[in-house]
């Protein structure tokens, strides 16, 4: 006996809308677009699931920016150790130094 599955209703809700996804151009800017990527669909705007979006404080914003800085700048000065410990312990081998 075949098992039935027991996802065969469809209850027609729309999980991800790909119909204004386009692939990206294959030459660039080569040749013109096909009649199907001419004509774009009007966008309509759903409302997002979950809490309502709030607006971040010009002084929070600050601090997030300064701490993704911060963040960048320690990786910056890690590689940039690595790579001055490598050239010196190159130079070294080399008898350079």
């Amino acid at each position: 006996m075949r098992k039935q599955n027991e996802f065969e209703e469809d209850d027609n809700r729309t999980i991800a809308d790909m119909s204004g996804v386009q692939r990206p151009r294959l030459f660039g800017g080569f040749f013109p677009p096909s009649p199907r990527t001419r004509y774009k669909l009007p966008e309509t705007k759903e409302p997002e699931m979950g809490a309502e979006r709030q607006e971040i404080l010009p002084e929070d914003r600050k601090w997030y920016i300064l701490g993704a800085i911060k963040a960048a700048l320690l990786i910056a000065v890690v590689y940039i150790g690595v790579l001055g410990a490598l050239i010196l312990l190159l130079l070294y081998m080399w008898g350079v130094l």
